[in-house]
C-alpha cells in the first residue's frame, strides 16, 4: 500500500454523519493505492467510522473499495 499523493495532503477529504444521535461520523478519502499480484498499483477509496467522544480507540471501523470517490 502507498499514498498516491504526499503524506502532507488531506487524506480524509469528506465526512458525513453515520449516526447523528450517537455522534458517530464517517470520513472518506481516496489517496491510497494497493499493489496487485501483477505488481501494478490501483486506486482505492476508504471510509473510516469515528466516535469522537471516545478517548481511547475512537475508530469503530475502516473499509476499502476499488476506485476513486465519486464527485
Amino acid at each position: 500500500m502507498r499514498w498516491n499523493e504526499g503524506r502532507d495532503r488531506q487524506l480524509l477529504s469528506r465526512y458525513e454523519w453515520k449516526d447523528k444521535a450517537k455522534g458517530t461520523i464517517t470520513y472518506f478519502g481516496d489517496k491510497a493505492e494497493f499493489k496487485t499480484p501483477t505488481g501494478e498499483y490501483v486506486s482505492e477509496s476508504y471510509e473510516c467510522d469515528i466516535d469522537p467522544d471516545k478517548e481511547t480507540a475512537p475508530v469503530l471501523d475502516v473499509r476499502f473499495k476499488p476506485g476513486k470517490l465519486q464527485p
